[in-house]
């Protein structure tokens, strides 16, 4: 990471959000790196956060956070992205229409005030000491459900899952990642499935580009 953003890419960047992208963050933080330590798998970005942008005008997103399911604003990551210790990929949902936009409003407002899933970290943690320390990383990941993931103590990642799959064409692909095991990582790899990314930080930072991939960074 450590490349930074000056304001008016930032600014840029802001610009180009639209309400119902995908939003994954990596931070170079003991946490964020405990989730990306016990989480990745080498296959592509390997992000520690997951939330959705809302806009409304005023830069509205929705993300699971320590004290729980909340707005916040988009603004709150700029300090740490100029300074580089932050980087967002946006995922865009392929051909997001008005109506499933709103199916995902309904669900954004229903999730506002759950608490935190303290449990569901635990259980991903578990799993992180199988992933990184036996052979059967690759097996349990196929096979894991997390015990203690619970629809209504969501974490970051687990919001976003049960907003995008309240839109009808996102429910088939729920049979291949399912609500238990929506890390933030996986989740970066299964929503590419129905949506595309096209926003990074790091490469608007490092190469003033705002089209993605342009290089291999």
């Amino acid at each position: 990471m450590d490349v930074k953003m000056t304001t008016e890419q930032w600014i840029e960047f802001c610009k180009k959000l639209m309400p119902g992208d995908i939003i994954h963050e990596s931070e170079k933080n003991l946490i964020g790196g405990a989730i990306s330590w016990g989480t990745e798998d080498s296959k592509g970005i390997d992000p520690n956060h997951s939330f959705q942008y809302i806009g409304d005008g005023v830069g509205k997103c929705i993300e699971a956070c320590p004290d729980g399911t909340k707005y916040t604003q988009i603004d709150s990551f700029r300090n740490r992205v100029l300074k580089g210790t932050v980087r967002l990929w946006v995922d865009r949902i392929n051909d997001l229409t008005v109506g499933e936009l709103d199916l995902m409003k309904n669900k954004w407002k229903e999730l506002v005030g759950k608490k935190y899933g303290w449990w569901t970290i635990a259980g991903f943690a578990i799993y992180g000491i199988f992933n990184r320390f036996t052979p059967f990383g690759g097996l349990f990941r196929m096979f894991m459900r997390n015990p203690f993931a619970n629809k209504n103590t969501p974490v970051c990642s687990q919001d976003v899952y049960l907003a995008v799959t309240e839109i009808e064409r996102v429910k088939p692909f729920m049979k291949e990642m399912p609500f238990e095991n929506a890390t933030p990582n996986d989740l970066a790899n299964w929503d590419l499935k129905f949506s595309k990314r096209i926003l990074d930080t790091y490469r608007i930072g490092r190469y003033n580009h705002y089209d993605y991939p342009v290089f291999n960074a």
